[in-house]
């Protein structure tokens, strides 16, 4: 624990919970300011580069004490406010905790530099793991798959290979994957569906991931372990399990995307042998390894060879039309509307550009678009058309473009053509306007209603003279 400088009612303090630390842990910061109830911590990106900082909590306390001196009490009334970090480290070595500024009752400290070993993995007879990505190249938003492997050698019994999971079913090793849960820059299942369905059952064997764990009775925890699909393979002329941990992104930028190092840290059995009637572990090893690292590189739709229809849709999708009503006069509204089904990411494919649609634009008049919709497998847009001459006779076959990432070409989908009937706009001539003898006679000035017809109109100049007089 450091005194750091500050006026003399004032003072803050700072520790590391641990000097040394594995490169897959954390270590938590503890930071106290006492002589306020309140205070304005560092930022993350205040710690440097070699650690991912996170803060956890501020708590404010207040303590009051009570002395009695030669018949004379006196109250005491001590505040402080605490803060809690977990800094991350990001490479293995002899890591500085950079100094960081703490403001608090229009005062700043500032915390000692700190020094914090990082021991990193390495290599292991026993134990590996492997990561790669299936394509191991993509554009963007096109779906792969990143394959975390694991390889333990198995342990012997009684000079066989066992045939059980090698290690304590009480304390299997853990993995830690930054990825488990979401990659940045990219788009993935719920998290909570993706680790319902690794889960193990009741009495199942599996390995413990990122320290994820269950309330249980009286608020205490239970780590989760994961069962991850195992085959068994011949490595160093000795047998070896290795367990598959397999997850679906789809990225959402181009460039290259580079995936955090996965570790594996933990105890595992060599040998066995019979004791009492029971397996007894007679040679362990504890690993800590990683994998070497990967970089997905993600490239942008080309632009060159695109047609005009593009819209953004990059996958395999097709498109249907409605359009409503069927039978109008020049200039009455029709609803027209594009559903896009198949395989992508709806939500990101853009209002179809209808003016660059073959032919659509001589024929009909074509209103802004309504905001799209997605539900299901479907997104919908929907516009307002009007036809501009009569006799048009069908709504055009209308284009989708979209980009096939798998076959790295653009792909064009049609909807079929719709019949229509325009008939023209009925125009009324002043020669063909009826007027009834009774309107005929009829008499007004103007502003003066006629009952039984309209107001009367005059065409004289006398009509026109000024009537203020």
């Amino acid at each position: 624990v450091a005194a750091l400088g500050g006026a003399q009612e004032s003072r803050a303090r700072s520790c590391l919970d641990s000097e040394e630390v594995l490169l897959c842990d954390g270590v938590g910061l503890s930071i106290l300011v006492e002589g306020a109830d309140s205070a304005q911590g560092p930022a993350a990106a205040d710690f440097g580069p070699d650690f991912d900082a996170h803060f956890d909590i501020g708590v404010p306390a207040r303590r009051t004490s009570v002395t009695t001196v030669d018949g004379r009490t006196v109250r005491h009334d001590e505040v402080s406010y605490s803060m809690k970090y977990t800094l991350r480290p990001r490479r293995a070595g002899e890591l500085r905790v950079p100094p960081v500024a703490v403001r608090a009752g229009g005062q700043e400290f500032t915390t000692p530099a700190r020094v914090l070993r990082v021991v990193g993995p390495s290599p292991s007879d026993v134990a590996e793991l492997d990561i790669s990505s299936v394509p191991a190249r993509v554009y963007v938003e096109q779906p792969f798959e990143l394959v975390l492997g694991v390889t333990l050698q198995a342990a012997q019994l009684d000079g066989e290979w066992f045939d059980g999971d090698p290690w304590y079913s009480g304390r299997p090793p853990e993995l830690r994957i930054p990825w488990f849960q979401e990659l940045a820059g990219c788009q993935t299942s719920d998290p909570r569906e993706f680790v319902a369905g690794l889960l193990a059952g009741p009495g199942e064997s599996g390995l413990r991931v990122n320290g994820l764990a269950q309330r249980v009775l009286l608020g205490d925890a239970r780590a989760l372990r994961f069962k991850l699909p195992r085959t068994q393979e011949i490595r160093r002329a000795r047998a070896a399990y290795r367990y598959e941990l397999r997850k679906r992104f789809v990225p959402l930028r181009a460039g290259p995307l580079d995936v955090p190092l996965s570790t594996l840290h933990g105890e595992t059995i060599q040998t066995l042998e019979r004791q009492r009637g029971q397996l007894q572990a007679t040679e362990t090893e504890t690993v800590f390894v990683t994998h070497a690292p990967l970089s997905v590189d993600v490239l942008p739709v080309p632009t060159a060879g695109a047609p005009p229809t593009y819209s953004h849709a990059v996958g395999r999708y097709g498109v249907a039309a409605d359009l409503q009503p069927r039978r109008v006069k020049v200039g009455d509204p029709m609803t027209l509307t594009l559903t896009v089904t198949g395989i992508g990411l709806l939500d990101r494919v853009a209002t179809p550009r209808l003016e660059r649609q073959p032919g659509l634009a001589a024929d009909f008049q074509i209103a802004e678009a309504d905001p799209a919709r997605t539900e299901g497998n479907g997104r919908t847009f929907t516009f307002t058309l009007r036809p501009r001459r009569a006799g048009i006779e069908s709504l055009p076959p209308l284009e989708l473009a979209s980009f096939d990432p798998e076959s790295e070409t653009f792909v064009i989908a049609r909807t079929e053509p719709i019949p229509v009937v325009v008939e023209s706009a009925q125009a009324v001539a002043p020669s063909e306007v009826e007027i009834s003898a009774g309107a005929r006679t009829a008499g007004s000035t103007p502003g003066e209603e006629v009952g039984g017809g309209l107001l009367g109109n005059f065409g004289d100049e006398d009509t026109l003279a000024h009537e203020g007089s």
